[in-house]
């Protein structure tokens, strides 16, 4: 927990001052249930969590800060200025909903992700505030739709496309199914304009971009429950799976980390199905299931 406030900086100095910076992230970390303090964030005294649930713990709480803190509490002050409220949509592991927000925006929320949006919107913008994964509708009414993520600020007027931005991911991306949009990246003011089958990567740890021409059917696949690998790390997978499945997944042998995996699953496969296929792709890999815990070896 002890570099989260140095990524709460990195990432919201440049639209408010240290005090106002300060004051916000005490207000989260007290919301997300932290003792919170500007020098040494640290967990609640007394609470003996097993490991787990303390991983678990601080994910969501990095989770908070990065994708949903400081947007939320940007979308507030806006919020305030019109007087409206605020409404909050999460996805539980193993789940995905469909929600249609004030101005006729359709929006499909993956798995493992949270959604904060005014319940009406003003006359100068509409803005929505994501941790995680969702498709956006966006209905045309001349009025900017921006999307806001802890790395990517995605402008558009009324399009199709698809923002994947995990807090626990490397990278944040946006694949254009139609029309266009701008997306810049936070971390370096870089604005970039998307036309069609293009996908917009970001590497948080490189803190580069690609942009490369894809089907965007695979990157929209999730929403029929469909699955679909490209170049993805074991480590990625296991990430992908545990949202999807609801399960723990634990990659207990660091042999196959640079081992780079493509598939698709369309046809409702099951948990052992995937697995056993993966398995297949990897030499030597096995694994394990014991109720919801899933054990790579």
């Amino acid at each position: 927990m002890k570099n989260l406030y140095d990524e709460w900086a990195k990432h919201s100095l440049d639209t408010m001052g240290r005090e106002e910076l300060n004051k916000a992230y005490i207000e989260v970390m007290q919301a997300a249930g932290q003792n919170a303090s500007t020098n040494h964030p640290r967990r609640k005294a007394g609470r003996n969590l097993p490991f787990r649930a303390s991983i678990a713990a601080c994910c969501a709480a990095v989770a908070i800060l990065l994708a949903g803190g400081i947007l939320y509490l940007a979308l507030k002050r806006d919020a305030v200025k019109e007087q409206v409220q605020l409404c909050e949509l999460t996805t539980a592991n193993g789940q995905i909903r469909k929600l249609c927000l004030p101005d006729g925006t359709q929006v499909t929320l993956n798995s493992g992700s949270t959604l904060i949006y005014p319940e009406r919107y003003g006359k100068g913008e509409r803005r929505a505030y994501l941790s995680g994964e969702a498709i956006f509708e966006v209905t045309k009414n001349g009025t900017p739709f921006i999307v806001n993520t802890a790395d990517l600020e995605i402008c558009v007027h009324g399009t199709v496309f698809n923002v994947n931005a995990y807090p626990d991911s490397r990278s944040a991306s946006a694949t254009l199914c139609s029309g266009s949009i701008s997306a810049r990246i936070k971390a370096t003011g870089k604005e970039i304009d998307m036309i069609p089958s293009q996908n917009l990567t970001y590497n948080k740890e490189k803190s580069s971009y690609e942009l490369s021409e894809v089907d965007t059917s695979e990157d929209t696949a999730w929403e029929s429950g469909k699955l679909c690998f490209s170049s993805k790390t074991v480590h990625e997978i296991a990430k992908i799976l545990e949202r999807t499945y609801g399960v723990n997944v634990y990659v207990t042998s660091g042999k196959y980390d640079k081992a780079l995996l493509t598939a698709k699953f369309i046809y409702g496969e099951s948990l052992n199905d995937v697995m056993r296929a993966i398995c297949r792709l990897v030499p030597d890999m096995k694994y394990s299931i014991d109720g919801s815990n899933i054990y790579i070896k």
